[in-house]
């Protein structure tokens, strides 16, 4: 997030009555900037959240729809923010996914094999559709998670 600044003003010194109401509003206007950058540094939070959690949603909706066997596949499940705080202002990434680590070494093979029967609502490509159901909300979602300190 960004940084607010105000521009220096110069005035006379020998002018006691501008001189004090310009202290005055400099004063006022420093708790304004300090508002305003600790504003952003909660939507920066906020943004992060609001991405981790439409990540929680896809998997929520993925373990909807992966097969169910063993439960294994179902329970490898995940969703993990990365590159959070490395650079102020950078993108945050959300990988959401099943069998990371090759665990169970079988996850891609089963989303991708459209030839084997899975009993509904199970399915192949289980994560694809769980993106595509949840897509459309994505951006409802993050405004819900930004807005709600600000009582929207």
């Amino acid at each position: 997030m960004g940084r607010f600044n105000v521009g220096r003003l110069r005035i006379n010194p020998n002018d006691p009555k501008r001189a004090g109401g310009i202290q005055s509003a400099r004063e006022g206007m420093r708790a304004i900037i300090a508002n305003f950058n600790k504003l952003c540094n909660n939507l920066q939070e906020l943004s992060v959240e609001a991405v981790y959690r439409n990540g929680v949603r896809v998997l929520e909706r993925g373990q909807y729809y992966v097969p169910k066997d063993t439960w294994a596949l179902h329970n490898s499940g995940y969703a993990v923010a990365t590159d959070v705080g490395k650079v102020p202002g950078s993108r945050v990434n959300v990988q959401v996914g099943f069998g990371k680590g090759d665990k169970p070494d079988y996850a891609v093979i089963v989303h991708e094999n459209l030839e084997s029967r899975h009993a509904a609502p199970t399915q192949a490509k289980y994560l694809q559709q769980a993106i595509t159901d949840v897509v459309g909300s994505m951006l409802q979602e993050a405004a819900n998670t930004v807005g709600e300190p600000f009582g929207k």
